[in-house]
């Protein structure tokens, strides 16, 4: 177990709680659950002491308040809570563990997850197996995203390697998701009368709510072509897979309305901060459009949004089908995806990491399988292969 004296100069903190963001509430609900895990691991270099370390991540966390706070839920009012509750240097400890196997396979059978009712919304270990020491920082995601990730990663870093830090500023209080339940309790719902959930067609096969996932890479000349989409579009890539998407699902789906995981950020302006600022907003399918002005409607949609606070509209219902895009933001840090509970029905993800890009489909085991989901491939690479023509046709 390491501890030491560490000389931060800490900020004070407000006494102050905010309530949840949407997003935040449903992990909440989720709690001490194998769901919403962000585990990321560094192999130390040779140089470096676990004194240095300890030093480096306890002056980055007591430097971002928004990584300090604990988690209530107050039953007269029916409302989750966020409150800062300072990290105290005693309290802070990086126990020492020796593994005997792979870092990747200990982390994915990690069985006691983070209890937010108790703990900081994260746990830190130095890890070793045979020769190599590991740094082990798991985060429960209703405290970061993957931007703030990013952050905090640029914050630990800079210290560790003792460069000039950035002068971007630290979080100082939780208003920003103070911001977002304003917006939140003004904001429109928006109803879709004469519209349905988007779902695939299920097969019941048992009640469960495990985690099923097929991933594939997408290849270099795949990549080279939605990149010239993208240029003659003037889109960006992520709105090209997502057309993709939509392409395939409006052919073999019934239903329009699925969900895209998005991030108040666009809405704010507001990319250095470490927090959990994600959202999830309602997207209609136009059947009768081709992939190019399909990803032109949602290019445009997208735009609409940036920077602007006003007219947010959300949208309450539980959507079977969702979409997201994630590129790899990390510079040092290894992401590995160990959930093992579904957090939508289908979920793609679109995501890049180390050099690479692929299509991954978490999907619910008691309602699909394997090859329902593995066929849901061919038709995607087909609308990409077959976009010089006028129309695309599955």
């Amino acid at each position: 177990m390491f501890n030491q004296a560490v000389n931060t100069g800490k900020v004070e903190l407000p006494d102050i709680g905010y309530e949840l963001s949407s997003m935040q509430k449903r992990m909440y609900i989720c709690n001490k659950l194998p769901i919403y895990r962000l585990p990321l691991f560094y192999e130390l270099e040779a140089s470096m002491t676990y004194s240095s370390i300890y030093s480096s991540v306890y002056h980055t966390l007591i430097n971002q308040i928004t990584l300090q706070v604990k988690y209530f839920y107050d039953a007269e009012h029916r409302k989750f809570f966020q409150k800062v509750i300072p990290l105290q240097q005693e309290e802070f400890t990086i126990p020492q563990i020796e593994i005997n196997e792979d870092i990747i396979l200990y982390i994915t059978k990690q069985q006691e997850n983070i209890d937010l009712t108790k703990d900081y919304p994260w746990r830190i270990q130095f890890l070793q197996h045979k020769d190599k020491r590991y740094l082990y920082i798991e985060f429960h995601h209703i405290c970061i995203d993957g931007l703030g990730i990013g952050r905090f990663e640029e914050v630990l870093f800079q210290h560790l390697l003792n460069q000039v830090c950035s002068q971007s500023q630290s979080s100082l209080d939780l208003s920003t998701y103070h911001t977002i339940s304003e917006l939140q309790s003004k904001s429109v719902i928006q109803p879709f009368p004469s519209l349905e959930l988007l779902k695939l067609p299920t097969q019941e096969l048992a009640r469960s709510s495990q985690v099923g996932r097929v991933t594939d890479r997408i290849s270099q000349d795949r990549l080279t072509k939605i990149d010239r989409i993208a240029k003659k579009l003037n889109v960006t890539k992520n709105t090209v897979y997502q057309g993709l998407i939509e392409q395939v699902l409006s052919k073999c789906c019934v239903g329009q309305v699925y969900g895209a995981i998005g991030n108040w950020r666009m809405n704010l302006g507001n990319f250095n901060e470490v927090g959990c600022f994600v959202k999830l907003s309602p997207k209609v399918i136009m059947s009768e459009l081709n992939l190019e002005d399909r990803v032109k409607q949602i290019f445009i949609e997208n735009w609409n949004g940036f920077g602007k606070i006003e007219e947010v509209t959300s949208t309450t219902p539980e959507f079977n089908v969702v979409y997201s895009y994630e590129e790899d933001m990390f510079h040092y840090f290894h992401y590995i995806s160990v959930d093992q509970l579904v957090k939508f029905d289908i979920y793609f993800r679109v995501y890049v990491q180390q050099e690479e890009t692929n299509v991954e489909v978490e999907y619910n085991k008691g309602k699909y399988t394997e090859q329902q989901i593995t066929d849901l491939y061919e038709p995607l690479y087909k609308v990409l292969d077959s976009y010089e023509e006028e129309e695309v046709l599955l």
